[in-house]
């Protein structure tokens, strides 16, 4: 696609700024003499021809309602000038006024603007928030370069028409391309006012945002999408305000209009009394809001001074209940330090008492050690004793003739030694009782063995002695 890049100067006019682009050109800020001027340039391969419809209606209404709320953008100059791409071009361009600020609070003169500008001058414009300037108090409509002259022949609800004009601001009419008359145009400044006062009760703002990047396709299910909004729009909302609440009242009222009297909402349209029941919701939005004021402002100086008092006594109340809450959080942080201070000695103390028992058992293990060594040193001088008994018994056995006194001597204190062995035994090692129990039995049995070899000794030694006294 082509881009139009604007020239530095136009005869006399210096290149300050562009100020947008739109579907058939491109608008700039220049200057001249330090007089600021906008500059609109058509793109010369879109054969709209609109600079020339715009220049057109421009004179025409200088000439017929020059007097009229709302105004219009002065016509200046217009002309053309050469740009060569892959081929030459001429470019159409037209000189107006240049207007500084946008529309902001001026809602109900736009009403005005169309009864004065499009009723008279029986056409149909692009109506939207971007075509509404103002200056020194006066609201401006401008381009004019998409209105079309309005034709009463083609008024009619079943044939098709090319709209245009922004899918924003839109009758639901103009949206299924129904011929557009000065009623849609109407509706259409009815939802201009709503978007600028208030643009959350248009819920299908975000759809239109998204119409540019849009097939032709996607553009019409879009424009279906944004019908079935505006149809379903309700008045009685609990959201909307006053003045809201009866433009959409007044949006409805002249869609059953086009609906039951056609020719009526074509081409003669009640602007007056439309506009005073605005002005109206208007004036008692403004009215309430000064009841609120006045009413919050309605306190005498005693109830001020009371008030005064009221909020003295009360940050007097606060702070005391602030200090009060403060001395608690003190107390119970020092009951809290004294309780885990207390809590610490009751430990150190339980500590104390557990050393002293251990000190006292490790005392008593102690004696008892020393108790147990005694009686182990006892075992062991027993053990040696009996095993000398062994050995002795042994000698006398072997001795010839065997010395059975000595024998039968030897095996009386063999069995005292083994009985002390045991009470020692029983007295220092009762958790191991079995172990030495098991060794003592073969002692005892290995004893009983000898004590039986020591009786059949005395009694050979009896024997032998019958013997003697028998010799």
């Amino acid at each position: 696609m082509y881009q139009l890049t604007p020239p530095q100067n136009i005869k006399k006019y210096k290149f300050e700024s562009e100020l947008g682009k739109g579907t058939f050109g491109i608008v700039c800020k220049y200057i001249k003499d330090n007089v600021p001027y906008a500059i609109k340039m058509e793109y010369p391969w879109r054969y709209s021809n609109s600079i020339s419809k715009e220049k057109k209606i421009l004179k025409q209404l200088q000439e017929n309602i020059s007097k009229n709320k709302p105004k219009f953008p002065k016509y200046i100059e217009d002309g053309q000038f050469q740009l060569t791409l892959e081929q030459k071009y001429s470019v159409q361009y037209i000189v107006i006024e240049y207007l500084e600020q946008t529309l902001q609070n001026y809602y109900v003169d736009l009403i005005n603007s169309d009864n004065a500008i499009l009723g008279k001058a029986k056409m149909t414009e692009d109506i939207k928030p971007e075509n509404f300037m103002v200056k020194d108090g006066d609201i401006y409509l401008i381009d004019f370069g998409s209105s079309i002259e309005f034709d009463l022949n083609k008024f009619q609800l079943d044939k098709e028409w090319e709209p245009t004009g922004t899918p924003l601001t839109m009758s639901i009419f103009a949206l299924q391309k129904y011929y557009s008359c000065q009623g849609d145009d109407l509706i259409s400044t009815l939802y201009t006012i709503l978007y600028l006062q208030d643009p959350d009760c248009l819920p299908w703002i975000s759809y239109c945002n998204n119409l540019n990047n849009d097939k032709p396709q996607n553009q019409s299910e879009t424009n279906n999408k944004i019908r079935e909004f505006k149809e379903n729009l309700n008045e009685n909302s609990q959201k909307l305000d006053e003045s809201s609440k009866e433009i959409i009242k007044q949006i409805k009222s002249l869609e059953r209009l086009r609906e039951t009297q056609p020719d009526k909402f074509s081409t003669h349209i009640d602007y007056k009394s439309i506009n005073e029941a605005i002005q109206q919701s208007y004036k008692n939005e403004l009215r309430a809001v000064e009841q609120m004021t006045s009413s919050d402002k309605a306190l005498s100086e005693q109830t001020y001074n009371d008030q005064r008092q009221d909020n003295a006594e009360q940050n007097q109340i606060e702070e005391f209940d602030k200090q009060n809450i403060n001395d608690d959080l003190e107390s119970q942080s020092q009951k809290h330090n004294l309780d885990q201070s207390q809590s610490y000695n009751d430990k150190d103390q339980n500590v104390n008492i557990k050393i002293d028992d251990i000190q006292l058992i490790t005392n008593q293990s102690q004696d008892q050690d020393q108790v147990y060594n005694q009686h182990e040193q006892k075992i062991e001088q027993t053990q040696y004793k009996i095993e000398n008994q062994d050995t002795q018994f042994q000698s006398f056995k072997n001795s010839n003739p065997p010395n059975y006194g000595s024998i039968v001597q030897l095996n009386r204190e063999k069995l005292n030694a083994d009985k002390l062995l045991h009470e020692n035994v029983e007295t220092i090692q009762p958790n191991r009782g079995n172990e030495f129990e098991k060794g003592h039995q073969k002692k005892e049995r290995r004893g009983k063995d000898q004590n039986k070899n020591y009786k059949r000794y005395d009694q050979d030694i009896d024997n032998h002695r019958c013997c003697c006294q028998i010799c």
